[in-house]
């Protein structure tokens, strides 16, 4: 976690709302939010012996905002 991450647990069924400055989007910067799915110990996909889930992350950019938004940014 760097110095501005926070850690929740989601239940299935369940969301998470969070919002970021405007201006943390553009053609050159993104957000990267990095997920597990919480299994029981040893009932993964792998053997935790050799080194668990892979990486997983929710990314989004200028690209996924709603048209009239990129557009007021994109300038």
């Amino acid at each position: 976690m760097s110095e501005v991450g926070s850690f929740a647990t989601i239940n299935p069924a369940k969301e998470i709302l969070f919002s970021i400055p405007v201006n943390h989007l553009s053609k050159r910067w993104h957000i990267e939010i990095p997920f597990e799915f919480g299994v029981p110990r040893g009932k993964g996909p792998r053997d935790p012996n050799n080194g668990g889930e892979p990486k997983m992350v929710v990314i989004y950019s200028l690209w996924d905002l709603p048209p009239k938004a990129e557009a007021e940014i994109g300038k």
